[in-house]
């Protein structure tokens, strides 16, 4: 029987991905968008930046899974295979736990290009938003990006237990929220002032894998800190 042309690439990918390495890694990678393997995942005083994507990433989707109580593959996998933007995941996820919907169904509804103002406007979600001004800013059409972050920045206070004004004055500073997330993160295990650490960062020229390897935090550990923690 003559093999189809489909399959003799995908045979072809396999057989790539192996020789590459990557295949290994493929399901446990972490990625802000798309497919990536992270081939630096230990500080290395040589390539002292050459970790920190992967720290961002493991940390923010580490967050991401014990905040929302997804697993963390899932996480991943709908932003690699899924190609869901980080976003509409934080957005999606936020309205089904605010809301008692299901996470899968609102994020079915904007894969097929429906937007999260025109979701939270239809009837059975009338009270949605009532109450919760998140949610309200989310249904007044606000964009997809500002809405994700905002949905970041109480995620991250509410998951370290600290005011929305300390992330904001994080993200004032010029950081992003995964920045943000690993800074607090960082701070907490170490008991140190999340002032300081930006300081070691932008003043100093450290990068944040080297900060965390200063304070005996390898970046490869940081996601399970953050699935192992549990706020005082």
């Amino acid at each position: 029987m003559p093999v189809s042309s489909s399959r003799k690439n995908f045979v072809f990918l396999f057989i790539s991905l192996v020789f590459l390495g990557c295949l290994p890694r493929l399901v446990a990678a972490e990625s802000a968008t798309g497919c990536h393997c992270f081939r630096e995942r230990d500080y290395n005083p040589s390539a002292k930046f050459a970790a920190d994507e992967y720290l961002l990433a493991t940390t923010f989707n580490s967050l991401i899974s014990k905040y929302f109580a997804i697993p963390k593959r899932e996480v991943v996998m709908l932003k690699m295979q899924g190609g869901m933007d980080e976003n509409d995941l934080l957005i999606g996820h936020y309205i089904a736990k605010a809301s008692g919907s299901a996470p899968q169904a609102l994020l079915d509804q904007r894969r097929n290009n429906k937007t999260w103002q025109a979701i939270l406007s239809e009837p059975k979600m009338a009270s949605a938003g009532k109450g919760n001004p998140l949610l309200a800013a989310i249904k007044s059409g606000i964009g997809t990006r500002q809405g994700g972050g905002l949905v970041a920045e109480k995620m991250i206070a509410d998951f370290f237990a600290v005011s929305p004004a300390s992330v904001a004055a994080l993200r004032a500073d010029g950081l992003d929220v995964k920045e943000a997330a690993v800074v607090l993160l960082l701070a907490q295990a170490s008991k140190t002032q999340p002032r300081s650490l930006v300081d070691l960062h932008r003043k100093k020229g450290q990068s944040w894998s080297e900060i965390a390897h200063g304070l005996g935090i390898e970046p490869a550990a940081a996601g399970k800190r953050i699935l192992d923690y549990h706020p005082k």
